[in-house]
């Protein structure tokens, strides 16, 4: 569902997810092209409905959700009460952006746990933010009212003490 036309973009609004994967997901790379059916554009918002969000059948073995060139809002509907869950059978990375183009991505109000740590890489952790991604550029992503729990990282140049990104992102 498809709320009307704001002036920053459309208002997605998800409760599964699916659905979430669907607007969200659209990096073919990372996710061996898996990708969503129903992207968001840059510049819209998805409003996430309160609820566990856990990894299944509509990830890849690495990460649940995986976004390149994409910027806009991911926004819970009550601050915390919606769950990226990246534990499961195949516990994986929860998120991984590469690139935002020329906006930013805010993430708002989201719990994002049990992210797993890429075996033999040097990503981990909940969430992975590439800031130098080959052609998809620099990513920018505004972290507003989250948490982050129970989330793993590699020791690495890139993260040794944070297990949500790279020290080098903003």
């Amino acid at each position: 569902p498809v709320d009307p036309e704001s002036e920053e973009g459309w208002i997605h609004v998800v409760s599964t997810q699916p659905q979430l994967f669907d607007k969200i997901s659209n990096d073919p790379f990372i996710s061996a092209g898996n990708t969503g059916n129903f992207l968001m554009a840059s510049g819209d918002t998805v409003s996430i409905s309160p609820g566990v969000y856990k990894a299944g059948l509509f990830t890849d073995e690495a990460n649940m959700f995986a976004l390149s060139r994409l910027f806009g809002t991911l926004e819970c509907q009550e601050t915390l009460l919606c769950s990226l869950d990246g534990g499961g059978s195949i516990p994986r990375r929860v998120m991984m952006v590469t690139g935002t183009g020329p906006g930013v991505l805010k993430v708002k109000g989201i719990r994002v746990v049990n992210g797993a740590k890429d075996v033999g890489l040097i990503y981990g952790g909940g969430v992975y933010v590439n800031t130098g991604y080959g052609s998809a550029g620099e990513a920018r992503v505004d972290f507003v009212m989250c948490s982050f729990e129970n989330n793993e990282a590699n020791v690495s140049e890139y993260n040794h003490f944070l297990p949500l990104f790279p020290l080098t992102s903003r």
